[in-house]
Order: structure tokens, then C-alpha cells, then sequence
């Protein structure tokens, strides 16, 4: 007789949660649009309408000076080849910091 055990699945990536995140450039606050995360890994850029995918990592790296978050790339969509890290700022707001396509400056920061 087999018993079905609910046993942990491996190390799953962790997600930024569901809903919208109003995005920035730099400091200057120019707007960028915003980003609807879905489940599945699939997100939406409102400023072209186009549903695309994205993908983050399993464990928090360190990134810009003490900032830990979980890295993140978006493929498709708006957002195509856009990389950086989502964390949770000290505020408890959930926030996601981009590069564009082939930069490292981090320069575009959206929260929810």
C-alpha cells in the first residue's frame, strides 16, 4: 500500500507578488509605466500591451550596496531582455529595479 506524502518540492525560484507596479526612471521620477505581475510567471507592460514571461531566482543575492533581493530577467513582451532584482524595501513595499536590454546601470525602479 503506497501512501501519497506531501514532501517539499525542491528550492522554487521566488516570485515578486501579484499585482501592479508603478514604474520610474532614475531619480528624476520620469514615468516608465507600469508592470501587472501575474501567476505563472507571466507578467504585462502596459505602456504596449504585451503579455510576455519572466523568470527569478531561487536564493537572494546582494546587489546595489546592501540591497538583498532575488534576481529577476523578463523575456518577451515590453520588458524583453530587461534584467535586475526584486526585494522587499524596509517600508514593506515590494519594489523591482531594472536594467535595459545589454546595461548593468540599474536605472529604472517600480513598486507596488
Amino acid at each position: 500500500m503506497a501512501a501519497a506524502l506531501a514532501l517539499p518540492s525542491a528550492a522554487a525560484a521566488k516570485s515578486p507578488p501579484k499585482g501592479t507596479y508603478e514604474c520610474v526612471i532614475g531619480a528624476n521620477t520620469q514615468l516608465f509605466g507600469s508592470i501587472k505581475i501575474k501567476g505563472g510567471g507571466k507578467y504585462r507592460y502596459d505602456r504596449f500591451g504585451k503579455t510576455g514571461k519572466f523568470k527569478t531566482g531561487k536564493k537572494k543575492r546582494k546587489f546595489s550596496g546592501e540591497t538583498k533581493g532575488y534576481p529577476i530577467s523578463f523575456k518577451g513582451g515590453g520588458l524583453n531582455k530587461y534584467k535586475g532584482f526584486w526585494f522587499k524595501s524596509t517600508t514593506g513595499t515590494h519594489e523591482i529595479a531594472l536594467a535595459g536590454p545589454g546595461r548593468t546601470f540599474i536605472n529604472i525602479y517600480c513598486d507596488d
